[in-house]
């Protein structure tokens, strides 16, 4: 029995009790799985989902089987630990586009035509992924730009 002016502390911490949070991350996204699981780590952070396995997790259950297939060794037999970070790279690599694809893009595909050169840059950069020293890089876009304004 409570008497009247005392404390009921003791009461809210033995009445706690602990929600799940889940999201529901978007379709995976071939062309770029880096922007898709920036969304995803988005997600997670906004629940507050910080424990590796239960990323990991979400991450296999919710995700398609023809993504899938590109991990099965690690799915078949998770890590003790850092099983998400494994996942990560793996669908990084096997789903995302190749160095040598992204930098043919690079030196040969990004072209200006109807977009702001301050968008080309930005684009470029995306292409590069941090691959390309800063000063390639600013050499490529202005070869992109037309003569008066270069």
């Amino acid at each position: 029995m409570v008497n009247e002016g005392e404390d009921r502390y003791e009461d809210a911490i033995t009445s706690f009790h602990m929600a799940r949070l889940s999201i529901k991350p978007p379709p995976f996204w071939k062309p770029d799985p880096r922007l898709w699981f920036a969304q995803v780590e988005a997600q997670f952070v906004r629940a507050g989902i910080t424990a590796d396995e239960t990323k990991y997790y979400t991450i296999v259950a919710e995700i398609d089987s023809a993504v899938l297939i590109h991990a099965t060794d690690i799915i078949s037999s998770p890590l003790v630990s850092g099983m998400y970070e494994a996942l990560k790279q793996r669908l990084n690599a096997e789903s995302g586009e190749s160095n040598e694809k992204r930098l043919k893009c690079l030196f040969e595909g990004c072209e200006l035509g109807e977009k702001k050169p301050t968008t080309l840059l930005r684009d470029m950069k995306d292409v590069a992924s941090q691959r390309v020293d800063k000063d390639v890089l600013k050499s490529l876009w202005l070869r992109r730009l037309p003569v008066q304004v270069q």
